[in-house]
């Protein structure tokens, strides 16, 4: 039996008594990893490159990163004072869409996928 609880301002939707999952739960779940992984997409297209994690590198890897994302960076702002406003605004848009460009690309792998299995 379904049943809706609003209580104290939350609500919950029951199914024979266990809780049912929403889409707006899912997504609120899910929201803040993707956000993370969208933003590195975005600035990864601008030069951006991942600082390494003193957790799981030395200490000689965590220094020899630092030292590429500075180089990245020099060279990257060397390039931008050569680049015209216009090609400057296509790096600009080719940034903001690239995590659509990646999840099309991620699509189109899983279709493909599932076309091999399903011809085994």
């Amino acid at each position: 039996m379904y049943r809706f609880i609003n209580e104290k301002g939350e609500h919950l939707h029951t199914l024979d008594g266990k809780p049912l999952i929403g889409t707006s739960t899912v997504v609120g779940v899910m929201a803040k990893p993707l956000t993370w992984w969208a933003a590195g997409l975005a600035v990864k297209e601008l030069g951006w490159i991942r600082k390494a994690d003193p957790r799981k590198a030395t200490r000689s890897e965590c220094e020899e990163n630092d030292k590429e994302r500075m180089r990245a960076a020099i060279d990257r702002l060397d390039a931008y004072k050569m680049m015209y406003a216009g090609d400057y605004i296509k790096l600009l848009d080719k940034a903001y869409r690239a995590h659509a460009d990646s999840l099309t690309k991620s699509a189109d792998k899983g279709t493909d996928m599932h076309a091999d299995l399903g011809a085994c």
